[in-house]
């Protein structure tokens, strides 16, 4: 029997307002906020798919620092991450206000608010970002040289980070395939993003955003990600609907995807899938079987293989873009075998 496995993308942009448009135009301006500098928030417009991921409608919470810069080029804070929230519809707070200084101001605003920037006035603004879980998303903003207006001023916030999630199905009958795991291997889990020196615009390019996140390159072959767990008792058996493995998907850094390599371990980016192919007539494991190669056997329970998907080729541009939402529906049909 010929080894078949197939893998498809879907690839959309993640939104930063759900059902509504979020041009700066339409977004409602508070009140005069006279000499305090006030906020609204702006993001990106698009028609896609939105689940999971932070909007302007569901933003909170923010974080921002400011910086004003005298006439003898030293630079002042004038906000030090100062959280701002959510009171309406575009409506912010924040306390203590703080009034325009009468000279420009560099802002720099990440959200959720409980990120931790590393600010340095007249240098680098960082982010030492973990994804944990994968369930939290990444929005950052600046606006330079911003003066004194009328109204609040608007913040541009850009997503920071890449939303990833797999499907799978079968096309077969006479196999019951079960599964028990289903994990993303060689994808950093750490990173430095350094705010960009440029104002955030709707206009912004996500290659913009992706050239200032730095990876450690020692977890690109190291990092899993579980998209899906069970326990013995409880695999998921496929059909010929697609089954997501995790329904909201998962945040994660944007990088260049590693190629795949089997030698004496898998290595690069990849998705496997520990299975086992079930006969449906005499409930007999037809696979993994002894022929079964040491590299696709699953090391937390013999009785399952791996069927493994690298992603570098199926992906466009081998590159995961911020702000991005790439889908993988993954067919799992004859038996597995090494790409």
């Amino acid at each position: 029997m010929k080894p078949l496995l197939s893998i498809s993308l879907t690839l959309a942009t993640l939104l930063m307002c759900q059902g509504c448009d979020v041009s700066e135009e339409n977004i409602p301006d508070p009140p005069d906020s006279g000499a305090y500098i006030d906020f609204a928030v702006a993001g990106e417009d698009d028609d896609s798919m939105t689940r999971a991921t932070t909007t302007t409608l569901n933003i909170n919470n923010f974080k921002v620092s400011a910086y004003a810069q005298d006439t003898y080029g030293t630079y002042h804070t004038l906000m030090d991450q100062v959280t701002v929230r959510r009171t309406g519809q575009n409506s912010w707070t924040y306390s203590p206000k703080v009034n325009w200084p009468g000279v420009p101001v560099d802002f720099f605003a990440v959200s959720p608010a409980s990120v931790k920037v590393d600010n340095n006035a007249w240098s680098n603004h960082t982010i030492n970002y973990s994804i944990g879980t994968g369930d939290r998303d990444l929005l950052v903003a600046v606006r330079m040289r911003a003066e004194q207006k009328s109204g609040p001023l608007k913040l541009n916030f850009r997503h920071a980070l890449t939303r990833i999630n797999i499907s799978l199905q079968t096309d077969r009958r006479d196999v019951r395939i079960e599964v028990r795991n289903v994990t993303l291997h060689g994808a950093p889990d750490h990173g430095l993003f350094t705010f960009p020196t440029a104002s955030t615009t709707p206009g912004t390019d996500p290659g913009e955003i992706f050239s200032q996140w730095e990876t450690q390159s020692t977890t690109k072959s190291e990092t899993d990600m579980t998209f899906f767990q069970s326990s013995a008792g409880l695999p998921h058996t496929l059909s010929d609907k697609q089954w997501e493995a995790y329904s909201a998907g998962k945040f994660m850094i944007p990088f260049d995807l590693t190629p795949f390599e089997a030698g004496t371990s898998l290595n690069g980016t990849y998705i496997a899938v520990a299975c086992r192919y079930v006969d449906a007539a005499s409930g007999e494991t037809v696979w993994p079987d002894n022929s079964t190669p040491l590299l696709l056997r699953w090391h937390i329970d013999p009785g399952y293989g791996l069927a493994v998907f690298p992603l570098a080729d199926t992906t466009p541009g081998s590159r995961w873009l911020p702000g991005r939402y790439y889908h993988y529906t993954l067919t799992l049909s004859d038996f597995p075998a090494l790409p």
